[in-house]
């Protein structure tokens, strides 16, 4: 899938209290929790690698992480976190860059 295309993917399947991890400065949505472990404005500045995120159990019902997994230097953390973080019914929307 080409960027836009997973865009245009996210948008149709997120819904709810959405957080964005590791957006950068192009985040998805507006209404959205956005995560980086850069400061920009409005964003929640956390390196993803350090745990316990600053997050409530079963605190949101989309995660969107795009492109971010390889930079995670534990993914079973990553993913025990997102389990965590998300409500029972949540979704996980995940990409990782094709290398071939």
């Amino acid at each position: 899938m080409k960027l836009n295309e997973i865009g245009n993917y996210v948008e149709r399947c997120a819904k709810g209290n959405i957080v964005e991890l590791g957006c950068g400065e192009n985040p998805i949505f507006n209404h959205s929790t956005k995560v980086d472990i850069i400061s920009f404005n409005g964003y929640i500045q956390h390196d993803l690698n350090k745990f316990p995120w600053p997050f409530k159990d079963n605190e949101f019902d989309t995660i969107v992480a795009l492109e971010l997994i390889l930079y995670i230097k534990n993914i079973d953390m990553f993913l025990s976190e997102c389990k965590r973080i998300l409500k029972s019914d949540g979704i996980l929307i995940l990409s990782t860059p094709n290398t071939n």
